[in-house]
């Protein structure tokens, strides 16, 4: 009977404890229970993309059917395209600064002079000739894509049209000779001295080329080209291109470069240039 009573006993205080602790786990809060956050995930940093090739500067030297040029231009490349596109320079506006020196096809050196000795005291000259034409020419061209792709091994070739302003020094070119006014010294062709500048017998040889700078005239006019070029660089930062086409400039004032030949005021002829530069990125303007 007591062993049956121990039994009963234990059995309840054992179903007792399990009920409490079960309601004690049921009790306990969620936010007392330990969270596992999620792994953060690495973030990828991506190199920031590099700038279109959109710019250019060249230099250049340009011989010319009645004289010779030397230059710089500076142009932009106005697709709105971006990306890969735009630094394929299919339309490029620039602007160029060029230096110009006019020749005529009948000048021709000379030696001469009065004395037995003149092949010790003269110099060479140009006889006949009354003026010296330079040209200082501020430009804007457009250039156009119509053949080849900038690619390695292949040349692109643009059209190129452009024009503006051109600023004209005449410079009277002197010869040392004998004339009835000065006797031995400096003449150039103007007034009296008109006979003895055409008279080779009394012409000693060249004048120093500072005799004159001060009797430079200023002569403004327009000019206008048409070419083509041809680019044959493999490599889009690098310029290394060809250019021919006709050149045309308008004078105000008709400038005579030789004495014996009528002052024109019209200048036309065919050139050839070459270029060298590079390209580079810069802020977008178009």
């Amino acid at each position: 009977m007591g062993r049956l009573l121990f039994s009963a006993v234990f059995v309840l205080s054992t179903a007792c404890f399990v009920s409490v602790r079960s309601t004690a786990q049921v009790a306990v809060p969620d936010t007392a229970r330990k969270q596992v956050l999620p792994k953060p995930r690495s973030v990828v940093k991506r190199p920031p993309r590099p700038k279109p090739i959109n710019r250019e500067f060249a230099a250049g030297v340009q011989l010319n059917s009645d004289g010779y040029s030397v230059l710089i231009e500076k142009g932009y490349v106005r697709t709105e395209e971006s990306g890969e596109k735009a630094d394929m320079f299919f339309n490029v506006r620039s602007y160029s600064l060029e230096f110009t020196e006019y020749f005529s096809p009948s000048e021709l050196k000379s030696t001469s002079s009065s004395d037995p000795n003149f092949s010790v005291r003269s110099s060479n000259y140009k006889f006949g000739k009354a003026n010296n034409f330079y040209a200082v020419k501020l430009g804007m061209n457009f250039r156009k894509m119509i053949a080849g792709k900038p690619e390695q091994s292949s040349v692109a070739i643009h059209w190129v049209n452009g024009g503006g302003l051109a600023i004209g020094l005449v410079k009277p070119y002197y010869v040392l000779g004998r004339s009835a006014s000065q006797g031995i010294g400096p003449i150039k062709y103007d007034g009296d001295d008109a006979a003895a500048f055409l008279d080779a017998n009394t012409i000693e040889g060249k004048a120093p080329f500072t005799e004159g700078l001060k009797d430079i005239t200023i002569n403004p006019g327009l000019h206008a080209k048409s070419a083509l070029r041809f680019d044959f660089t493999n490599n889009k930062k690098r310029i290394l291109a060809l250019e021919t086409g006709v050149n045309l400039a308008y004078y105000l004032k008709p400038v005579a470069i030789m004495a014996t030949k009528d002052a024109q005021s019209l200048y036309a002829n065919v050139y050839a240039a070459f270029y060298f530069g590079r390209r580079y990125a810069g802020k977008e303007r178009y």
